[in-house]
């Protein structure tokens, strides 16, 4: 009789101990975090010189902490092409365009140039980043709320810079 105790004890103890370490290893992987995947936004630059469009081509992708960019290169004929791409493209940064050329297009543009995405323009803007600028359309989306979105764009483009000078380095 001492052994049938022990033995249906050994049995339940066996049990429990199974059925605890299912437990855990079914809790843990309920309580797992799926993994991340970062969205993929694609960045056009657009240049204006030869030398500009082939070193940029060198610099495919850049990834941020919640974002992975996807560059692609477009080569303009005229500081005004570049500008104008600026402003349909939306998501697209112009190098290798000096200050004068940026102001003197502000000046220029007057006040209703409306994109194709119904914002209006409110000019183009020069973002100092390291020892070069980038321009970027800056625009007045007509909601108080989209505008205030409106994010700091110079740690994404030092990191865009940087990858396009390591890129250089090669």
């Amino acid at each position: 009789m001492k052994r049938s105790k022990r033995r249906r004890r050994l049995i339940l103890l066996t049990l429990v101990v199974t059925c605890l370490v299912v437990g855990v290893v079914v809790f843990k992987k309920l309580t797992k975090k799926p993994p991340q995947v970062k969205p993929i936004v694609t960045i056009q630059i657009c240049t204006l010189s030869d030398a500009d469009t082939a070193s940029w081509q060198k610099v495919k992708k850049v990834s941020l902490d919640a974002v992975d960019y996807l560059i692609e290169v477009q080569q303009k004929g005229s500081v005004e092409e570049l500008f104008q791409s600026l402003i349909d493209a939306g998501l697209a940064y112009g190098y290798g365009v000096d200050e004068t050329s940026v102001a003197s297009y502000n000046d220029s543009i007057g006040d209703e140039v409306i994109s194709s995405k119904g914002s209006r323009l409110l000019g183009i803007k020069s973002i100092g980043v390291s020892d070069t600028n980038f321009m970027v359309a800056d625009f007045d989306y007509g909601i108080k709320m989209l505008n205030q979105q409106k994010t700091e764009l110079e740690p994404m483009l030092k990191k865009i810079y940087q990858a396009y000078q390591k890129a250089q380095k090669k």
